[in-house]
């Protein structure tokens, strides 16, 4: 399926790339934290929601992030990172 091209509103905001599509007027707003460095991202999320609703109404901002872990966990999580705690599947023994 090819991509339709989609007119994306780029801005900067505290430092932080956005990336915004609005669909129709009104409806929910919703943030999207992506990676800088996969291409297109943006457009397949876009696609994705139309095919899921395509009668809603909504703006999308998506938002770069560095690092996904320290950008999105409330909480430290090296133990869990470093999978010492984790059981041997889980460790790829």
């Amino acid at each position: 399926m090819k991509m339709k091209k989609i007119n994306v509103t780029e801005t900067i905001v505290a430092d932080i790339q956005l990336h915004i599509v609005q669909n129709g007027s009104g409806g929910p707003v919703i943030f999207w934290g992506m990676y800088p460095h996969q291409g297109g991202e943006v457009e397949h999320f876009w696609e994705a929601l139309l095919e899921l609703v395509p009668e809603q109404n909504f703006l999308l901002v998506a938002f770069q992030v560095e690092d996904w872990n320290r950008d999105f966990s409330p909480w430290e999580a090296l133990a869990y990172l470093e999978r010492k705690h984790l059981p041997d599947k889980a460790r790829g023994h």
